[in-house]
């Protein structure tokens, strides 16, 4: 098993699909000029890393299952 943590797609109004990204989860920590750009919880992420993640649901019990490809 890889460690990794699960990015939600939802924006308001807009539902996307959620993605898996490998490792812990980093901060972005950058400024300009001085100044903090981002907040705390905006995460660093690898885009080209993000994988989609796949959820089955029993239709008798609900269990879930989710897989990332």
């Amino acid at each position: 098993m890889e460690l990794g943590l699960q990015i939600d797609g939802v924006d308001r109004r807009t539902f996307r699909q959620s993605m898996w990204a490998p490792g812990p989860p980093e901060g972005r920590d950058e400024t300009f000029l001085g100044m903090q750009v981002f907040e705390d919880w905006v995460l660093k992420l690898d885009k080209g890393e993000l994988k989609p993640i796949r959820t089955y649901r029993c239709q008798k019990c609900g269990f879930l299952e989710n897989y990332a490809r």
